[in-house]
C-alpha cells in the first residue's frame, strides 16, 4: 500500500510541474526575444483562445437547430371511453429563414474578425513593447559607460586633492565642487540600475522566462531611417479592422430585427394514443406551427439600422482619425530624424577630452570641466530620449500601416 501511495505522490509531483512549468524559448539575440514575446506574452496567448472560441462559435453557427421532441401524457376518465392512459408524441424541427440564418452566420463572422483583428492587435502592443525595452536598455547601457567614465574622472581628481599636504582656497573649493558632482553622478547611476532592473522584469513578465543583461539581446535604431509616404494608407490598420468588425456585427443584428416577427417555422410529425373500444386508438398527423406577426416589429427594425449607421458613421470617424494622427506622426518622425543627424553626440564627446586634457595642465578650471562633464551627460540623455521618441513614431506609423510585424527589420535591425 506504502508503494502506491509513493507512486501516486509521485505522479502527483511531475504533473503539478509540468503544469507551473513555463514555456522556455531559446534566446541568442533580440529577433529571438521578440519571436518569443509574440509567441508567449499573457496577452497574445490569451487573445489566442478569443480567436479559438470565435472559430468554433463560426463553424457552428450555419448548422441547422436541433430538432424539439413533445411528449404527453394523460388519464381518460370519459364514460364513452374506455379508461387508461392517453400519450402523445411529436417531433418537431424548426426551419429558420434563409435570412434568419444568414443573419447568425454574419454575426457570427464578425465575431471572428474581431477576435483576429484583437490578436493582432496584441501582437502589436507586445512588439512595440519588446522594441522599446530593448532599445532602452542599449541606451541604459551607453548612459552607464558615460557615468561610470565621470565617476571614475571624479574619484581620480579627488585623490589627487586629497593627497596634497596643503591645499588652498581655491583647490578646497574645486575639491567640494568635485564630491558635489561625484554624489550626483553615482544616485543618477542608481537611478539607472533600477530602471534597468524594471525593463528586465518586465520583459522577463512578457516572456514567461528568467532574462539577464546581455548586449547580444540589444535592438539598433535603424542604418538608414525609412521614409514615409504622404500618400500612405490607414485602411489595414487594426484599429480600422476592429471598427469594420463592429459594422458587420450592427448590419448582422439589422438583419436580424427585419426577421425578427417571421423567422421561423416548424414542422413534424405526431401519433396520439388512447384506449378505445376494440384496443388502443391511434392517431398520426402532421404538426406545422407558424408564427403570425401580429405585433409590429417596427422599433426594433429602426433601433438595428440606427445602430448600424453609427457603426458606419464610426468606422469613416476612425479613418479621418487615423489620417490625422498619421499626417501629425510623420512630421514628428520627420523633424525627430533630422535632429538626430544634426545633433552631432560625437563632437561633443571630442571636446570633452580635450577639456579634461586641459584641466590636467592647468589651463582650465575645474567648473569649467565639471560643467564640460555635465553637458556631455545632458546630451547624451536628450538624444536618447529623443531617438526613442522617434523610434517609437515609426513604429506607430508602421502599425497604421499595418505592416510592423512584417517589417520589423525596417524599423530596427541586430548587430
Amino acid at each position: 500500500m506504502k508503494y502506491v501511495q509513493y507512486l501516486i505522490g509521485l505522479f502527483v509531483l511531475f504533473n503539478v510541474g509540468a503544469v507551473f512549468s513555463a514555456p522556455v524559448c531559446k534566446v541568442t539575440n533580440a529577433n529571438d526575444v521578440l519571436d518569443c514575446a509574440l509567441k508567449h506574452s499573457p496577452n497574445v496567448v490569451s487573445s489566442t483562445s478569443a480567436i479559438s472560441v470565435a472559430s468554433i462559435n463560426k463553424d457552428i453557427s450555419g448548422r441547422f437547430l436541433n430538432p424539439d421532441l413533445e411528449i404527453t401524457g394523460g388519464y381518460n376518465k370519459e364514460e364513452d371511453d374506455q379508461k387508461g392512459i392517453v400519450m402523445g408524441l411529436s417531433v418537431m424541427q424548426t426551419i429558420e429563414t434563409p435570412t434568419k440564418r444568414k443573419a447568425r452566420v454574419n454575426k457570427a463572422s464578425a465575431e471572428l474578425l474581431a477576435a483576429a483583428a484583437g490578436y493582432t492587435e496584441q501582437k502589436e502592443i507586445t512588439a512595440v513593447q519588446v522594441l522599446t525595452i530593448l532599445n532602452r536598455l542599449r541606451q541604459i547601457e551607453q548612459e552607464k559607460s558615460v557615468l561610470n567614465e565621470t565617476i571614475s574622472t571624479f574619484s581620480n581628481i579627488i585623490k589627487k586633492y586629497n593627497g596634497q599636504s596643503a591645499l588652498s582656497y581655491e583647490d578646497k573649493v574645486s575639491a567640494d565642487l568635485f564630491k558635489l558632482a561625484l554624489n550626483n553622478y553615482q544616485i543618477e547611476k542608481n537611478q539607472l540600475a533600477g530602471e534597468e532592473k524594471n525593463y528586465l522584469a518586465n520583459l522577463q513578465s512578457i516572456l514567461n522566462m528568467p532574462v539577464k543583461m546581455n548586449r547580444k539581446l540589444f535592438f539598433y535604431p535603424p542604418k538608414i531611417w525609412p521614409k514615409i509616404g504622404k500618400n500612405a494608407s490607414v485602411d489595414n490598420s487594426i484599429d480600422v479592422a476592429l471598427q469594420k468588425a463592429d459594422v458587420d456585427r450592427y448590419k448582422a443584428g439589422f438583419l436580424e430585427a427585419k426577421t425578427s416577427s417571421f423567422n421561423s417555422v416548424s414542422v413534424g410529425p405526431y401519433v396520439n394514443t388512447r384506449p378505445g373500444n376494440l384496443g388502443t386508438a391511434d392517431e398520426y398527423g402532421v404538426k406545422f406551427t407558424l408564427p403570425i406577426p401580429i405585433y409590429s416589429n417596427k422599433a426594433a427594425v429602426s433601433a438595428g439600422r440606427i445602430a448600424m449607421q453609427n457603426a458606419e458613421m464610426n468606422l469613416e470617424a476612425k479613418k479621418r482619425e487615423l489620417a490625422f494622427s498619421f499626417a501629425s506622426l510623420r512630421e514628428q518622425y520627420g523633424d525627430g530624424v533630422k535632429a538626430l543627424r544634426n545633433f552631432g553626440i560625437g563632437n561633443i564627446e571630442s571636446k570633452h577630452k580635450q577639456t579634461e586634457n586641459l584641466f590636467d595642465t592647468g589651463r582650465v578650471s575645474s567648473s569649467i570641466l565639471i560643467e564640460a562633464h555635465r553637458q556631455v551627460w545632458e546630451s547624451v540623455r536628450i538624444y536618447h530620449l529623443y531617438e526613442l521618441e522617434t523610434l517609437q513614431s515609426l513604429w506607430k506609423l508602421y502599425a497604421l500601416q499595418g505592416k510592423l510585424l512584417k517589417n520589423v527589420k525596417e524599423v530596427c535591425y541586430v548587430k
